[in-house]
């Protein structure tokens, strides 16, 4: 094996991976014509889901060569992981909940392409971190949930999360703080305290107290959610998020506030809000009508929408409105569960217009959308590489 010639194919996949603005088209084309290429990235990609974008980017030069060293002898990707050091390895894998996966993952034998596997939607499914750290899991059968110092907590997979019957007990007069975790692939419903109803989509968290505060109801909320306000003259609702806030007092609206996502976009539906960026005027909203906050700036512009379109997924749908393929791929990212690579930059700024089902398996959604555009998808694994026709 030449030694040389193999650390300059993982020196570039990992390019590819990470730095792919660096690379001409051309030379990525070239580089991915060659088979054992093509399986090199899968086998990274996969590396780069599983531990997560920041880990995998800074990766310990230690780590670095141990993982290079596996690749040039043709480890099993199981194996490949786990030569990252043990003690590097099994905490980031532990911390992010896929281990079990990986040891139930089917390896492939040397120079066999990945399969397309089917990639099925996301279900109800989260996570209830409670006020001591407690983790519960959700989503089974109708349960009683037991809290320190609170009862009357039940979960239901159909029905959700619900608080509106929460009871403080005798003696915890301390407000606690609940968090319900949405995993990518998932969602869920929450109905709190006060009677609101908030639907959780995929890869979100909202941190809430039990109960509210007697002068203001607020929840702090990272990714995406749909609040549906109980009415209440005497306390304002709150929702924070990255470098803003959305206040209400009762009344129906959408928030998207993803981390990887450069805007953060709320929607009303009906009833009003005021949206309030960090250091600047407020913005109020009527129904219909959209802020959207630069996260870089906190600049913010309002403009008049469908909010159905903004809403849709919590009835089960995704629809594009003349929306670049790349915002689209990270939404299937989140439902998904997969990877995606682009083989050009061009590509990401194909526009589709259309509405799918989210219950239905990838490949199908992909397909719909190769239709009407000159896109071309192949499902490699669980990596989805986007290309042109």
């Amino acid at each position: 094996m030449n030694r040389k010639y193999e650390d300059e194919r993982i020196a570039f996949a990992n390019r590819v991976l990470n730095h792919r603005e660096e690379l001409r088209d051309e030379e990525v084309a070239a580089w991915l014509a060659e088979r054992e290429n093509r399986l090199l990235l899968d086998e990274l990609a996969e590396v780069k889901q599983a531990l997560g974008e920041a880990h995998f980017a800074h990766l310990e030069e230690a780590e670095w060569q141990r993982l290079a060293r596996a690749i040039r002898g043709r480890a099993l990707r199981r194996r490949a992981l786990w030569t990252m050091g043990a003690a590097a390895a099994a905490a980031c894998l532990l911390a992010l909940g896929i281990w079990g996966w990986l040891q139930g993952n089917v390896s492939r034998e040397e120079g066999q392409l990945a399969e397309a596997v089917a990639m099925e939607p996301g279900t109800r499914k989260a996570e209830l971190i409670l006020a001591g750290g407690e983790s519960i899991a959700l989503g089974q059968a109708a349960v009683c949930i037991e809290a320190e110092g609170l009862a009357g907590i039940t979960d239901d997979s159909v029905r959700g999360l619900d608080y509106s019957q929460v009871d403080v007990l005798d003696g915890a007069a301390e407000r606690r703080y609940n968090t319900l975790r949405v995993p990518v692939g998932g969602f869920y419903k929450l109905v709190l305290p006060d009677g609101s109803t908030v639907w959780l989509n995929a890869a979100s968290e909202l941190h809430f107290p039990v109960p509210f505060a007697a002068e203001k109801r607020e929840v702090y909320l990272t990714g995406e959610g749909f609040f549906q306000v109980a009415r209440d003259t005497s306390r304002q609702f709150v929702v924070h998020v990255e470098g803003a806030q959305v206040a209400v007092l009762g009344t129906s609206f959408n928030v998207s506030a993803y981390g990887d996502e450069e805007e953060v976009v709320t929607t009303l539906a009906e009833g009003a809000v005021a949206f309030r960026p960090e250091g600047r005027v407020e913005v109020r909203l009527r129904p219909g009508e959209q802020s959207v906050m630069e996260a870089a700036s906190g600049t913010t512009r309002v403009q008049a929408v469908d909010p159905s379109v903004y809403s849709a997924w919590v009835t089960g749908k995704f629809v594009f409105r003349a929306m670049d393929l790349e915002a689209i791929m990270r939404q299937l990212q989140r439902w998904y569960g997969c990877a995606v690579f682009y083989t050009s930059e061009e590509v990401k700024q194909q526009k589709f217009w259309g509405a799918v089902g989210r219950d239905m398996e990838l490949r199908k959604v992909l397909d719909i959308i190769e239709e009407t555009t000159n896109v071309r998808f192949d499902i490699k694994g669980t990596t989805v590489v986007v290309g042109k026709t």
